[in-house]
């Protein structure tokens, strides 16, 4: 499935299939920073996830 938002559409969102991070309401990190003005870590997984 593609992401077909029109961005040039007035009152067209952009809806993210991610999670956003609680912390600065990015998609959540999960591997990497979003980007290089955000001041987030990447999120460890919880343990439970890790030792499935």
């Amino acid at each position: 499935m593609w992401d077909t938002v029109q961005h040039d559409q007035p009152g067209s969102i952009h809806l993210s299939h991610d999670r956003p991070c609680q912390r600065c309401g990015h998609g959540m990190h999960v591997y990497l920073a979003c980007d290089s003005g955000c001041d987030c870590q990447p999120l460890a997984a919880p343990q439970r996830l890790v030792d499935a």
